[in-house]
């Protein structure tokens, strides 16, 4: 899922493909009228089944399930949980930092999507990590480089990383190296 950033950048986040995606109601007030359209967009980087309804259907499905309303509410604190610690991460990690903690955190979720997690496929560029981690393209690329010269990962193609040394990767993406 994307949104437009007043200066044109990505903010990238990821969708759970076997939970349903909603919007709010600041989604709605999002609509550009003179431009018809929303400031939200979504790009699949893997298979993905799509379907919209309607705010107050949604609503009243909540009113009506509630198992599927707390559901909705554990995974809303879950990426509320989420945001704040890529926050951290873009706030106060190195770039170093936010390249490791990027990678374990994509080896950590493909599983659950029921995608091999070794090697560890990426999906994105290094051009759309760089947006998503608020840094460079050069500067992702050094990082990598990096990673690689200390022998925490190897590079096979353009987005798939092997973690050679799990230990000392998490250590880097927590900043403790």
């Amino acid at each position: 899922m994307t949104k437009l950033v007043l200066d044109f950048a990505e903010a990238i986040g990821r969708v759970d493909p076997r939970q349903p995606v909603w919007t709010s109601s600041a989604t709605r007030k999002a609509y550009q009228p003179g431009i018809g359209r929303y400031v939200f967009t979504g790009q699949a980087i893997t298979p993905v089944e799509a379907c919209a309804f309607g705010a107050e259907q949604f609503r009243t499905y909540m009113v009506r399930d509630a198992e599927f309303a707390c559901a909705v509410a554990d995974k809303v604190s879950e990426r509320l949980n989420q945001a704040l610690i890529r926050l951290t991460v873009v706030g106060q990690f190195s770039a170093l930092e936010r390249v490791a903690h990027f990678i374990v955190d994509m080896q950590k979720r493909l599983p659950s999507r029921g995608i091999n997690s070794d090697p560890v496929a990426l999906h994105l560029s290094r051009q759309e990590i760089a947006e998503y981690l608020g840094l460079k393209l050069e500067t992702v690329s050094r990082a990598f480089s990096k990673l690689k010269k200390m022998r925490l990962i190897a590079l096979g193609s353009a987005d798939v990383v092997a973690i050679l040394d799990q230990k000392r990767l998490c250590e880097v993406a927590s900043g403790r190296l």
